[in-house]
């Protein structure tokens, strides 16, 4: 029982084990700079704003309230700097944000994954250098049409999520169906100045909360006994699928280079047998004892994981509201 209820603890509650390390989170905004950015929507008084006006307003606003030992970053695509990290990933400063996202100009296409794959690559190597310890990583995405060029949106956003990185997305006055809205784990539309501005606040605040010490004792408490070869690739298995860069395959494993027997040579008499030879000697047949053991492991831990994602599933579906498209 105790076995079980660790096994939903490491699944549904990663900050609990990964408070105590005390690991910033990292985020990193792709900003849509694209022409259309330019393009204006009428506040609540019936006032014209330019998009990206707003969202630099907005993002140094809900900057102001992201915790100071947060790291992030924002990428975007402009015509005046570029194409590139205008906020490369660093503790928040909301002043030097501001002043980064105030040199961007509206311009040019909507490459919308490329850009996607570069934020969510930077996250994906903070990451394994911390080798998955801390909240998961948090990518967020700002745009108001859909991708003209580049790589697949949808494939990006299905590779991202199931790495484990938190996607969220803003449509700012989308005219057609975002994609995002149904791939992100979280989609706002900004149809006006001030949904704008709550989304981004909203996305930008949130914080995952720390366990309690009692809460870390607790599942420290239930660890306890657990033989070590199962924990180790349990908890590797849940959480992380590959630090790999986004819509690339791993690299493959070194294999261990077998050593081979060097057979040294025999002096031979003038009959021509060998002089002091010995009858070879059997060698024992390797133990087949630890060979069972891992693989009795294995599938006890494939068991597990299989349990455990398929009751996730359940829960989650049946407690995630719905959607409004």
């Amino acid at each position: 029982m105790k076995k079980l209820m660790f096994l939903f603890a490491i699944a549904f509650f990663p900050p609990m084990l990964s408070a105590q390390d005390d690991y910033p989170d990292d985020v990193v905004i792709v900003l849509d700079c694209s022409g259309s950015m330019a393009e204006s929507f009428k506040d609540s008084s019936g006032k014209a704003v330019s998009k990206m006006q707003v969202a630099k307003e907005a993002l140094y606003e809900a900057a102001k309230e992201i915790p100071k030992r947060t790291n992030v970053g924002l990428v975007s695509f402009s015509a005046k700097e570029g194409s590139g990290w205008v906020y490369p990933i660093q503790p928040i400063d909301p002043e030097k944000l501001r002043q980064a996202v105030n040199q961007l100009t509206p311009g040019f296409n909507t490459p919308l994954g490329d850009y996607m794959k570069i934020g969510a690559d930077a996250l994906l190597e903070r990451w394994e250098k911390r080798r998955g310890y801390g909240n998961a990583p948090k990518l967020v995405v700002i745009s108001d049409g859909l991708a003209n060029r580049g790589v697949s949106v949808s494939a990006c956003a299905l590779d991202i999520t199931s790495r484990g990185i938190t996607l969220h997305a803003i449509g700012v006055d989308m005219k057609d169906n975002d994609p995002l809205a149904k791939l992100a784990h979280t989609y706002q539309r900004a149809d006006d100045p001030e949904a704008f501005k709550r989304s981004v606040k909203k996305v930008l605040a949130e914080v995952p909360k720390e366990a309690s010490p009692e809460t870390i004792a607790y599942i420290q408490d239930l660890v306890d006994g657990f033989p070590d070869e199962a924990v180790v690739p349990l908890i590797g298995a849940i959480a992380k699928t590959g630090f790999h860069p986004i819509l690339t395959k791993p690299k493959p494993k070194p294999q261990p280079v077998k050593s081979e027997s060097v057979t040294q040579p025999v002096a031979k008499q003038d009959s021509g047998q060998p002089a002091n030879a010995s009858p070879p000697t059997a060698q024992p047949a390797p133990s087949s004892q630890g060979k069972s053991k891992g693989v009795t492991w294995l599938l006890i831990v494939l068991g597990l994981l299989i349990a455990v994602f398929v009751i996730g599933g359940l829960i989650s579906s049946a407690s995630r509201p719905k959607r409004r498209w």
